[in-house]
C-alpha cells in the first residue's frame, strides 16, 4: 500500500505537538490530518496555546493533502479524541494516530504501513501499537507478536476495526458482569482490574475513550499487534497531561529505538499468552506489590496538585 494517512491529535502542548510534527514531517505522509480540541472556558493561557498547536498546519512543506477538524468548544478528552477518531476513519480505510506525546521512530511509519497492507483484510487483527517495554523473550525470534492489549501510545488501525468501537453501550456493561470477562484475561487478578476501569470509564468517573475501545475489541475477539522493540517515546510526563502527569520512573529515558527490516512474522495469528502475562505484570502491574510512596514522594505529589489548582491554565 502507499504510505498510509497520519492523523495527529493536539490540544495544548504545542511545544510537544512540534516535536512530533517533526517526526511526521521527516516521514512525509501524502495525508495529514490534524484536530484539536478547543480551549476550556477561561483560560487565555489555554486558547493561545491551542492556537499555536492549531498554527501548525501553516509548517506542513511537503506535497501533502492537510485537512483540519479544529472544535469551536471543549470536549475533553473522552468525547475530543473519539471524535477525531471517528472523523479520521469516516474519511480513510486505514492510517496512523499519533498524539501529541507520542514521538515515532522513523521506523513506526514503515512498520505500520506493512502491518496495515499485510493485516488488512483479517478481520482478526484490531489494531497496530507502536510501544513496547519488554523484553525480546516475550516475541520468539519474531519482529512482533498478538496480544489481546491494544496499546495506545502510538497506533494504528483500519475503518473495519474502529467501527466496532463505542462510548456507552448496554452490551458493554452486561460484558463486565458474570465470567465473561475471565475468559479474555489471564487470571483473576486481571478481571478485577480490568473491571475496575472500564467500568469507570463507562460511567463516566474517568474521561477518557481507551477502555472503551479495549472492551470492544475484546467484544469481538480481536487481536492487537505488539512489536518487539520499543517504536515510540512519550515525552508527555508534566503538569499539562491528564493521565500522564504524574511522572512514571519506568519511562525516564525510554526512548524509541526502532525496529528491524525485513520483518520476521509470527507463523500463525494467534494471542501469545506469554505476552499478555507480561504485559500484565510490567505494563499495567497487576498482582505486583505497590511500593509504598516514600515522604519525599508523597510531597512531591502534593506540590503537583497544588501546582495545578493554583496555576489551572498552565
Amino acid at each position: 500500500m502507499k504510505s498510509p494517512p497520519v492523523l495527529l491529535i493536539m490540544f495544548n502542548r504545542p511545544d510537544l505537538a512540534e516535536q512530533v510534527f517533526g517526526c511526521i514531517r521527516e516521514a512525509a505522509p501524502p495525508k495529514l490530518y490534524l484536530a484539536v480540541d478547543g480551549p476550556r472556558a477561561g483560560r487565555e493561557n489555554e486558547a493561545i496555546a491551542v492556537a499555536e498547536c492549531r498554527a501548525i498546519q501553516e509548517s506542513v512543506d511537503w506535497p501533502c493533502e492537510v485537512y483540519t477538524l479544529f472544535s469551536e468548544v471543549n470536549q475533553g478528552c473522552g468525547a475530543g479524541v473519539r471524535a477525531a477518531i471517528d472523523w479520521f476513519f469516516s474519511c480513510e480505510e486505514a492510517g496512523i494516530i499519533l498524539e501529541d506525546d507520542c514521538k515515532p521512530h522513523p521506523s513506526f511509519f514503515r512498520f505500520c504501513e506493512e502491518m496495515l497492507d499485510r493485516y488488512k483484510d483479517d478481520t482478526r487483527v484490531f489494531s497496530v501499537g507502536g510501544f513496547c517495554e519488554l523484553d525480546s523473550e516475550c516475541f520468539a525470534n519474531c519482529s512482533y507478536q498478538f496480544s489481546i492489549y491494544n496499546l495506545i501510545w502510538g497506533w494504528a488501525s483500519w475503518r473495519r476495526a474502529w467501527q466496532c468501537h463505542n462510548f456507552k453501550t448496554k452490551a458493554m456493561e452486561e460484558a463486565l458482569q458474570g465470567d465473561w470477562l475471565l475468559s479474555h484475561v489471564a487470571s483473576g487478578e486481571a478481571a478485577a482490574y480490568w473491571r475496575k476501569h472500564i467500568s469507570s470509564a463507562l460511567s463516566g468517573d474517568v474521561d477518557t475513550w481507551d477502555f472503551q475501545w479495549r472492551l470492544a475489541i475484546w467484544m469481538n475477539d480481536g487481536l492487537s499487534i505488539v512489536p518487539s522493540s520499543n517504536l515510540i517515546e512519550n515525552i508527555g510526563f508534566d503538569t499539562r497531561s491528564t493521565h500522564t502527569a504524574h511522572p512514571d520512573k519506568r519511562y525516564y529515558g525510554f526512548g524509541a529505538i526502532g525496529i528491524d527490516f525485513p520483518l520476521i512474522h509470527p507463523e500463525t495469528v494467534e494471542r501469545s499468552r506469554l505476552l499478555d502475562e507480561t504485559l500484565d505484570k510490567q505494563r499495567f502491574r497487576i498482582g505486583v506489590p505497590v511500593p509504598r510512596r516514600s515522604p519525599l514522594d508523597f510531597a512531591k505529589a502534593v506540590a503537583r496538585r497544588l501546582y495545578r489548582t493554583v496555576f489551572p491554565q498552565a
